[in-house]
């Protein structure tokens, strides 16, 4: 319409830009400098109770808005909707700072919100038609929870392209990596000796990006908002606590700066294609390292023992594992009467021998709601762990089979 009313020389000169130069085919990450004005100061509470933060300087906020309208095709036309805590992390940068950079509308859905009216965020997703959505894990939960009698609804004809990898649980218990299909996996870093793993071994995913934090505050107390003491007086070969944000490997190419995330996982080439046209390399989690368990020299995950657990017996609802003493310790939540805990017993440790071959050294039968999740839907193991240890869990039924 404007440009029938308009005469077209008198249009301004318009200008093409591209987000990437084409002439730099090299294109290296430099480390940002330390020096930077900080524009904020990012705090959150990990799994294990600890806050820590990280100051965020003004070359990290451009670089992190960048990569999301980059990855995420934010543009002035598409409308995203946010239902997250807008207080720290990829919420916070929604919330606040990337529909600024990118020119994009965005809807703004409080998470407390949603709990009182769970098929809001569903509602205003399809009124709207849009294509971008974000969610805490307990937003989807409520709103999957609302649309149980209806979850064919949101079969779609077309599926997201989703890719899963089978492992053998044998081998991961040994940090290796057996697919159960053609392929080979191509590993990270070895977080002990800091060097490339090898070809079918887990590793600790390390990234190297212009968005990478530059230093790391904490850990600190929750509570007292202390820095224990002790945490900079252990050091980790060739790194200590304080330079998980500026890594670097002791082979290969050692003078790029990681930073690490603390989560095992490896990369594997998958079917789907990239923009250029050639196979797509995707990095698969496999878990927190921070929370793995160590038993018989075998690393084990949480999540496979309390998968296993939760299908043991219709009564658990809820269930967390982790280490004490040497010893397993399983925690499930009982949805039923209390005079039904000791019939959890015999199933737990049954399937958990049988499918992990592991000896379950305690049981505990605790009330609904004893295993602390936050925010994010992820299990405080550490945290139920300190409880037990210092006898505040109140269980209605404990049973040691040391």
């Amino acid at each position: 319409e404007a440009t029938n009313r308009i005469p077209f020389n008198h249009w301004p000169i318009i200008l093409d830009s591209e987000e990437y130069n084409r002439r730099k085919s090299n294109f290296t990450i430099q480390a940002p400098c330390l020096d930077q004005p900080i524009a904020y100061l990012d705090f959150a509470a990990s799994t294990t109770g600890t806050l820590t933060g990280i100051r965020v300087t003004h070359q990290v906020v451009y670089a992190l808005c960048r990569a999301q309208k980059i990855q995420c095709e934010f543009y002035p036309t598409r409308e995203v909707v946010l239902s997250l805590d807008p207080y720290s992390g990829l919420g916070f940068t929604l919330w606040t700072l990337t529909s600024v950079y990118c020119g994009h509308h965005s809807v703004l859905i409080p998470p407390s919100v949603t709990e009182i009216v769970p098929d809001l965020w569903l509602t205003i997703c399809s009124q709207r038609k849009v294509r971008d959505a974000f969610c805490s894990h307990y937003t989807m939960e409520l709103a999957t929870r609302y649309l149980t009698k209806q979850m064919s609804i949101l079969k779609g004809a077309s599926s997201p392209e989703s890719t899963t990898v089978y492992v053998d649980r044998v081998s991961l218990r040994n940090d290796r990596v057996k697919l159960l299909e053609k392929g080979s996996p191509h590993i990270i870093a070895n977080p002990d000796t800091l060097g490339q793993c090898a070809d079918s071994q887990l590793g600790e995913i390390w990234v190297s990006s212009p968005h990478n934090s530059t230093e790391l505050l904490g850990p600190f107390d929750s509570a007292s908002l202390n820095r224990p003491t002790g945490v900079a007086s252990q050091p980790v070969p060739g790194i200590n606590a304080g330079d998980s944000l500026h890594a670097r490997l002791v082979t290969g190419d050692t003078e790029r700066v990681y930073a690490r995330t603390g989560f095992l996982g490896f990369v594997r080439r998958t079917e789907l294609t990239q923009s250029d046209g050639e196979l797509h390399d995707a990095i698969f989690v496999v878990g927190s390292l921070e929370e793995t368990i160590l038993l018989r020299g075998m690393r084990f995950h949480p999540i496979d023992i309390e998968n296993t657990v939760m299908r043991s017996h219709k009564k658990i609802c809820e269930c967390a594992v982790f280490s004490w003493s040497n010893l397993l310790v399983v925690v499930a939540e009982l949805a039923g009467e209390e005079n039904e805990a000791m019939d959890l017993v015999h199933p737990i440790t049954a399937h958990v021998l049988t499918e992990h071959q592991m000896i379950v050294g305690v049981v505990v039968i605790v009330d609904p709601r004893t295993v602390p999740i936050n925010p994010s839907g992820e299990k405080q193991r550490i945290l139920l762990r300190d409880s037990f240890v210092n006898d505040k869990l109140d269980p209605i039924y404990v049973s040691y089979n040391m």
